[in-house]
């Protein structure tokens, strides 16, 4: 009797195992040991029946990024559309895009630690408006024109938080050995120097 096809959940569900996995081993062992064959054994699956839901490993990964880019940046614009307080909205953005870090440490490490193999630059060249700093940007203009940031360039502004929260985040996740606070202790007191450093003037969060 000929195998029935997937249903499209099915299909939906088998395609999010395989770059689970994927992220897996690239967390366990670095992204020089992924190839689709060693892939495909993970997942059980045949080399050529992976073909099927990835052309290539190169493909593979520009799906990894991209679906995972989508995440974060419904996260964001959720948080844009519900916040209508500037302060309190870079807030939760920032602890969002944290808390999508921290909850899975092998996707945090193929999206940003690993060696991408040069299909980097060619990904954000391609989906740029997936990189929700357009979003975190329009809410530090509202703080500057209104006089409660310093004013300056708006974008170098939402780079900087973003980046200051990023590298706490890499800290705790590659750092062993060191005693450090706690996850939100440490992320919390981050983003409120970073926060106060721009700061004019006191405002509620």
């Amino acid at each position: 009797m000929p195998r029935q096809p997937m249903s499209d959940d099915e299909y939906a569900d088998t395609r999010s195992r395989i770059l689970r996995e994927a992220a897996g081993i690239v967390g366990r062992t670095g992204i020089a040991t992924l190839s689709m064959r060693n892939l495909a054994e993970r997942v059980g699956l045949t080399p050529g029946a992976l073909y099927r839901y990835f052309p290539s490993k190169q493909d593979m990964l520009m799906s990894f990024w991209a679906d995972a880019l989508s995440s974060v940046r419904e996260r964001i614009v959720a948080i844009d559309e519900a916040e209508p307080h500037a302060p309190a909205a870079i807030r939760r953005m920032l602890q969002a895009y944290a808390a999508f870090c921290l909850e899975d440490h092998d996707r945090f490490r193929l999206l940003f630690l690993e060696n991408d193999q040069g299909l980097g630059d060619a990904f954000v060249q391609r989906n740029a408006d997936l990189v929700p700093l357009d979003v975190l940007k329009k809410r530090v203009e509202e703080m500057v024109a209104c006089g409660s940031f310093l004013r300056g360039d708006p974008d170098l502004v939402a780079q900087t938080l973003w980046a200051g929260v990023h590298g706490a985040i890499t800290v705790l996740i590659t750092v062993g050995g060191i005693p450090l606070a706690k996850p939100e202790d440490l992320l919390n007191s981050t983003l409120e120097a970073l926060i106060r450093g721009f700061s004019v003037m006191d405002f509620e969060p």
